[in-house]
Parts: C-alpha cells; sequence; structure tokens
C-alpha cells in the first residue's frame, strides 16, 4: 500500500526524463505525530498518455474534526470531508496512480513524515518513495537568496504563486 517508486535504474538520468510526481498534502495541524491528512494533492511531471489523469487532488476523512486553525490556513471543513474516503482507502488510489515515480516537493520533509505517521497509525506497511526535494535544489543553485521560503523561491524564477494552502 506503500509508495512503490522506481527502484534503481536511476543513475545518470537526467532529472528532466525521471518519471515523478510532485505532491503536497493538506493536514489537520503540525505535529506530525497527531496531524491527519486531509488532501493529496499532486501533478505528474511526464507526459501522460491520452486520457491518463495528470493531476490528483482527492480530500481525505481524517476521522477527527479539522480545527479551526487548520481551516483557516487550507479552507477545507469538516462538511468538506464528510463521506471522503478514509486514509487506507484513499492512499491505495493514490499510491496506485502515482505508480513507481520519484516524488517530489518543496520541503517534502513534512509530508514524507505524515504519510509516514498515517501508515503507521492504520497499521500500513511504508517503505519511503526515492525522493527530490526541491528546496535543497534551491540551495544548490541560488544559495544567496535572503530565505528559501517557496514564495521566494517562486519569485527568483518567475512563477507567481496561488492558492498556496490548498494540495
Amino acid at each position: 500500500m506503500s509508495f512503490r517508486s522506481t527502484s534503481g535504474g536511476l543513475s545518470g538520468m537526467p532529472l528532466a526524463s525521471m518519471p515523478a510526481v510532485a505532491i503536497d498534502t493538506e493536514t489537520t495541524g503540525l505535529d506530525v505525530e497527531k496531524v491527519r491528512i486531509v488532501e493529496i494533492g499532486a501533478v505528474r511531471l511526464e507526459t501522460c498518455a491520452p486520457g491518463e489523469q495528470r493531476v490528483y487532488s482527492e480530500l481525505v476523512d481524517p476521522g477527527i474534526p479539522i480545527p479551526g486553525a487548520s481551516i483557516e490556513i487550507h479552507g477545507i471543513t469538516d462538511s468538506d470531508v464528510a463521506g471522503a474516503p478514509p486514509f487506507p482507502e484513499r492512499m491505495a488510489e493514490f499510491a496506485a496512480w502515482a505508480g513507481p515515480a520519484v516524488v517530489i516537493g518543496y520541503s517534502i520533509g513534512f509530508d514524507l513524515a505524515v504519510f509516514r505517521a498515517e501508515h503507521e497509525r492504520h497499521g500500513l506497511p511504508w517503505q519511503p518513495p526515492r525522493t527530490l526535494d526541491v528546496g535543497h535544489l534551491v540551495d544548490l543553485v541560488a544559495p544567496a537568496l535572503p530565505e528559501k521560503s517557496l514564495e521566494t523561491a517562486a519569485g527568483w524564477l518567475g512563477v507567481e504563486v496561488s492558492g498556496r494552502h490548498r494540495a
């Protein structure tokens, strides 16, 4: 049920040609051991076959009330997730969609820690996927940036950030 990242065979492969998905999550808070995922979002960063879904954005029933402070950040309410599948079901669907891709994100450590905690909470096996934290690339190519936030990096690249807190 865990991610099925490509095992081996990537050495020397240009980054742009790797099968990859960029992921983000929205959660019930910031304590990785206690929070629950309420939304999983991802974009396939490779050419898709005709009819293949390039974007994945699905709500997850966290099984607990979503705190008001979290709702203020991402706007996802208890009524939004009512009827959504719980984590085990949604994760199986997401893992099948993502396939063996390298998982990419900005400061991805939080998302991975929450995925791990959710797997453990539900008694699911956890195998960390191969990952690339884009924040580390920013450190390498733009060491003079005053801060390494997503907004700063996006501005440096000339990319407008919108809808920031929705996976």
